[in-house]
């Protein structure tokens, strides 16, 4: 994942999910950023430990606007979220 964009339809889990966004992100491996149709708890605060990038309920439905290959610029700064195609 490292360098990539983590696009799903949310999180499902319990704390472990946002440890292990931490975790990637200690060892140097986590998403560039994260993009989801609605992020959960989990996905959220393990953005937040993380220091990832996340948005989420997007006007576009993410799993079919975007595919693989596609170069996005993800902007989560502020209370809303914004992603641009850049390339690809």
């Amino acid at each position: 994942m490292k360098d990539r964009v983590l696009v799903l339809p949310r999180g499902k889990g319990s704390t472990v999910g946002s440890w292990t966004l931490y975790e990637l992100s200690i060892n140097g491996v986590a998403p560039a950023a994260i993009i989801c149709r609605e992020a959960d708890p989990v996905i959220a605060v393990g953005a937040i430990l993380a220091r990832i990038p996340a948005v989420d309920k997007l006007e576009l439905d993410p799993l079919e606007a975007l595919r693989d290959g596609l170069v996005v610029e993800v902007e989560a700064e502020g209370k809303s979220g914004k992603v641009r195609l850049v390339g690809g």
